[in-house]
């Protein structure tokens, strides 16, 4: 065109470069768009970085790749793998500010009733993550169920409490034997011995000394 119009008008002055917007219109129109946020439809990464178990309560610290929220629950080793809303019905979560930051899920029961954890007791932890609902987004982002299962992380609770024993039963059943029927509250074992009196030494040692001359 250039060409055809530097040979067919005598008018014409071919001109040194493009024409081109200048900064005013630029910035006119950059108002008149605004500011346009993409969407986040990504699920966020999160990795746990650490369990802490009680008696009674079990504590996953973990950090994610963007803001939003963490929800963790612990079955019973070996209960069926648990979906992302029986994740998040137990309501057991921690906000995350920031890329990176560690923050902490407090577990302190096994289901939505509230059933206890119990003390001595094998859990399997399973968590979730949500970012923060995006500008424009229908809904968060949410993790998948293959990373609800990859988040699986075995966890022992905590045994400090000393068994129950209750005496069911005390009996002789020979010159040199007597029967005892206990029971007991959890998986242990027990020593018993008898004495005709009781020993020295009873009120400072009396584990050993027990021990030491009992049946079991």
């Amino acid at each position: 065109w250039n060409i055809e119009a530097s040979t067919g008008s005598p008018n014409f002055v071919a001109p040194s470069g493009p024409n081109k917007v200048g900064l005013v219109e630029m910035v006119a129109f950059k108002d008149a768009v605004g500011v346009a946020t993409t969407l986040d439809t990504t699920p966020p990464n999160f990795t746990i970085q650490g369990t802490a178990a009680s008696e009674d309560r079990i504590l996953i610290s973990l950090a994610m790749d963007e803001p939003g929220t963490a929800w963790c629950r612990a079955v019973r080793r070996g209960s069926a793998i648990p979906q992302a809303l029986e994740v998040l019905e137990t309501a057991f979560a921690s906000a995350v500010a920031a890329p990176g930051l560690l923050t902490e899920v407090n577990v302190t029961a096994q289901d939505v009733l509230g059933q206890p954890l119990q003390r001595g007791t094998d859990y399997e932890v399973y968590c979730y993550a949500q970012d923060i609902l995006c500008l424009g987004c229908a809904t968060p982002s949410g993790s998948s169920a293959q990373a609800v299962l990859d988040s699986k992380t075995l966890v022992r609770t905590a045994d400090a409490t000393a068994p129950q024993l209750r005496v069911l039963a005390a009996e002789s059943v020979a010159r040199d034997k007597i029967q005892l029927t206990l029971q007991v509250d959890e998986g242990s074992k027990v020593w018993c011995a008898a004495w005709e009196a009781e020993p020295t030494g009873m009120a400072s040692n009396y584990e050993a000394l027990i021990k030491g001359a009992a049946a079991t």
